[in-house]
């Protein structure tokens, strides 16, 4: 009992520091204080908050010299559970209650945040549930929900520190993890811990059938993530596969249009210099073409708005490029068709030819830039989800294995019941039948024994 009680004091000891310092870390602008690591989530003033009332929550509870300790604490829960269940509605009916700076005021443009000052979904509904847990955790009738719900909170706080911690994984399929801060997800186990270890929750036993489904759900909810996991990792590769195939048809489409733009200046010289009709007709053919390979690549590349902008300002040339060169096909066949025009024209398309070639190859890199960020953001989701699945595959074993030697050790026990169960039947038959013998011996009669029963019944006696 006193380390149970000692170590839920030290727990809620922690949490009250660490709040502390990240409300020291506002205060003073203490960056390292407030998010722990540079680039992700700060936690919120509101949250520190939280968490200092709540650590100092368990504390009181933890206090038995004093019962107006425990009035206290209940009234400090009841304080937390009204704001989580305030600020938690918040988000989700859309609505500002005027709590979020209140107190304090937020960084300008803070990581990952919606609402400035305003703690996430999972955080304020978790001050609320531990609340509740403060005010219930006396009444007999309600361990089992305070129980299940600090494991919730510690199930759903280890996610969100994998996910914070990690980084990019099949865990940021889950928005919601995203949004919580790394410091947050930490003083959660925290606190969730020091009240698994508290002194009114250290008369809580799971029977062997109980825990026996304890440790067989959370294996099972592990082997979902597992399966979850995986499922993930495998649309990344398949996201890989397309945008690679993607790729390639972006370069292929490209270079078919700087082709086709080509062989059309060739056509209209050919046209130019021979007058013929043949060089003419594959001059329209290849407007009609490029017309047609134009509006492929637009719809190849419709998805993303940067190369939509480049295929738009590539169409505007080449229609420039195909109107100038049908005046210069128009002036030539009216016999108008003098060298300094014929100059003119020709510089004309070479400058605009030299357009439509930087034009396709910076499409071309831009291309390549998102297939190689798209490969490394894949390819690190893969590596840090199989890290996770690791993990995972470790705790589920390590819990196939406390099951299997929970369920050796009841057997043990059984077995060790019965021999001792046979020993005492041995001992008690012996015991009847030197009583009968003695019986006998000293004239009284013959004596039977029922074993089943225990009675002793002389021979020839109803």
């Amino acid at each position: 009992m006193l380390k149970k009680l000692h170590t839920s004091k030290v727990l809620s000891a922690i949490v009250i520091v660490a709040a502390i310092l990240v409300v020291y870390g506002w205060i003073f602008n203490v960056n390292i204080f407030k998010s722990v690591l540079p680039g992700i989530i700060n936690i919120k003033f509101n949250t520190a908050v939280g968490f200092l009332l709540l650590g100092t929550a368990v504390w009181l509870l933890e206090e038995k010299a004093e019962p107006r300790y425990l009035q206290w604490a209940k009234g400090i829960a009841l304080f937390m559970f009204v704001f989580g269940l305030l600020s938690a509605s918040q988000t989700i009916f859309d609505f500002n209650a005027g709590i979020d700076e209140l107190i304090w005021k937020d960084d300008p443009n803070p990581v990952e945040t919606k609402y400035a000052g305003r703690p996430s979904v999972h955080t304020s509904l978790s001050f609320a549930i531990i609340s509740l847990v403060i005010l219930f955790i006396q009444s007999k009738r309600m361990l089992w929900f305070c129980v299940i719900s600090l494991i919730g909170i510690i199930i759903v706080s280890a996610l969100v520190f994998l996910n914070q911690f990690f980084g990019s994984s099949f865990l940021q399929a889950i928005p919601w993890l995203a949004k919580t801060a790394l410091l947050t997800a930490i003083l959660f186990l925290l606190l969730s811990t020091s009240l698994l270890k508290s002194r009114h929750l250290a008369n809580f036993k799971l029977t062997f059938e109980q825990k026996v489904g304890v440790y067989f759900a959370v294996s099972l909810l592990l082997l979902i993530f597992i399966f979850f996991a995986i499922s993930d990792n495998n649309k990344q590769r398949a996201d890989s596969e397309i945008t690679i195939r993607h790729t390639y048809d972006t370069q292929l489409m490209s270079e078919r249009i700087a082709k086709t733009t080509a062989e059309m200046q060739s056509s209209l010289r050919g046209f130019l210099v021979t007058k013929e009709d043949l060089y003419l007709n594959a001059f329209y053919n290849h407007v009609t073409a490029i017309s047609r390979e134009l509006k492929q690549f637009k719809k190849l590349t419709e998805i993303n708005g940067e190369q939509q902008v480049r295929v738009d300002s590539l169409s505007q040339m080449i229609d420039r490029f195909i109107a100038s060169r049908k005046i210069l096909i128009s002036v030539f066949q009216a016999g108008e068709l003098t060298p300094e025009k014929l100059k003119v024209a020709a510089n004309e398309g070479i400058l605009l030819g030299g357009s439509v070639k930087n034009i396709i190859s910076d499409i071309q890199r831009h291309e390549n830039a998102l297939l190689e960020i798209r490969e490394e953001r894949n390819n690190k989701t893969i590596t840090n989800s199989n890290r996770i699945i690791v993990i995972f595959q470790g705790l589920t074993l390590l819990l196939i294995v406390t099951t299997f030697l929970i369920i050796y050790r009841k057997n043990q026990e059984r077995n060790s019941a019965e021999a001792q169960l046979k020993a005492s039947e041995s001992e008690l038959r012996k015991s009847m039948e030197n009583l009968a013998f003695a019986l006998e011996s000293a004239g009284i009669g013959s004596w039977t024994i029922d074993l089943i029963t225990g009675d002793i019944k002389r021979i020839g006696t109803s």
